[in-house]
């Protein structure tokens, strides 16, 4: 969940160690969301068990880059973000 509300929920009946949510490229509205037991080259797809609301997934840099991960099953899972400066480069070009 981010900042602006954006929400993407997982239920998949395979519990998985991995789980990738990626940004939409410009011609769709909702990335790539899949999980797989050891890396990203393994993932699956998990759209048919995947809940999204809201706009897509992104962070402000000059505003709060809060990022809330929850998981009733695991306790507090661990979580890596990535960020690319196009943002910044694309409002500036």
């Amino acid at each position: 969940m981010d900042t602006l509300g954006s929400t993407v929920m997982i239920e998949s009946p395979v519990a998985y160690a991995n789980y990738w949510i990626d940004e939409p490229t410009p011609d769709r509205e909702i990335g790539f969301i899949g999980g797989s037991a050891f890396d990203r080259s393994d993932a699956v797809s998990l759209m048919n068990y995947a809940t999204v609301s809201g706009p897509p997934l992104h962070i402000d840099p000059l505003g709060s880059s809060v990022l809330f991960v929850y998981s009733a099953d695991s306790g507090a899972p661990a979580a890596e973000m990535t960020y690319w400066p196009r943002w910044m480069l694309d409002r500036v070009a």
